[in-house]
């Protein structure tokens, strides 16, 4: 996979979780929840 493709993606991430992945306690927070799934 492209890496423009990989940060497009990324981004779209972002937009539809209305999410700041800039800020490491988002990041975080959205890391523990994926691991739960």
């Amino acid at each position: 996979m492209h890496r423009n493709t990989v940060r497009q993606r990324i981004a779209r991430c972002a937009t539809l979780l209305e999410a700041d992945l800039d800020d490491p306690d988002v990041r975080m927070e959205l890391w523990f929840a994926l691991r739960q799934i």
